[in-house]
């Protein structure tokens, strides 16, 4: 049914957070958490230690790659149907109703289902907060707010069609996602619960880089979206029309 995928490197305190908020769902319901580990050998071999503890967890290693790699490398290894990217050091957030949330992905005939997460800043606290909940004109485009990989579950079968996750793209490769998502015309659920818990300060912090990523997806699927706003006022404008000859043909 589900499998989340976790990718760390040298974060074995971050690691046990994240497998620590995944127990009971792992433990209730059959969750495989499958963990790609570019740690050095030593932590490596303390993280072998420590799964080996935990209940429907399995550990891979792979030489540090990149992100976008490692998530894909996951994504190779996983059987079910349904994939959550959740990254070392976050978590399964604590109020949610793990009961409904598995509800929703048994009844979902959706090809991606989007909820909420909380936004946590370690050196302020105070800063933390919740992602909005998107309105139907934030949907597309997804640019510059686009939905993060812990508040998204993916069809396994889209993702491969998709092409996985861009391994050139460190940070944006969630943007290059939704784009590919978008232009499949996939089916989507928007779902307001929160479900996960995203610690700020990482390397998706780093501003300069994310926008750098993100002309380069601009640039690249530019004429994808002229193409599908050209197509969708087509429609529209036949509509339009097609109901101004009806209200002609139909009245008294």
């Amino acid at each position: 049914m589900l499998t989340i995928i976790t990718i760390t490197k040298d974060d074995l305190t971050g690691l046990k957070r994240t497998i620590l908020s995944t127990q009971k769902l792992r433990m209730s319901y059959d969750i495989i958490q499958i963990i790609i580990d570019s740690s050095n050998i030593d932590i490596h071999q303390n993280i072998n230690g420590y799964i080996q503890e935990e209940i429907n967890t399995k550990l891979y290693y792979q030489e540090a790659q990149g992100i976008s790699l490692a998530f894909n490398c996951g994504v190779n290894v996983s059987n079910n149907e349904w994939l959550w990217f959740l990254n070392s050091g976050d978590e399964i957030h604590p109020d949610l109703d793990l009961d409904l949330f598995m509800k929703i992905i048994n009844v979902s005939t959706a090809d991606i289902i989007f909820f909420r997460i909380e936004f946590i800043n370690p050196k302020k606290p105070k800063d933390s907060f919740l992602s909005n909940q998107p309105s139907f004109l934030k949907i597309w485009f997804p640019i510059y707010d686009w939905h993060t990989h812990p508040g998204s579950l993916i069809q396994k079968s889209k993702f491969l069609e998709c092409g996985q996750f861009d391994t050139k793209l460190k940070i944006a490769m969630d943007t290059d996602l939704w784009f590919k998502a978008f232009a499949h015309d996939y089916k989507v659920d928007l779902i307001s619960l929160v479900i996960a818990k995203f610690y700020m300060g990482g390397i998706s912090s780093n501003a300069p880089e994310t926008y750098r990523e993100l002309d380069i997806i601009m640039g690249r699927y530019f004429f994808v979206a002229i193409k599908i706003l050209v197509n969708k006022f087509v429609r529209l404008l036949r509509e339009w029309i097609f109901y101004k000859r009806a209200r002609r043909w139909f009245k008294p």
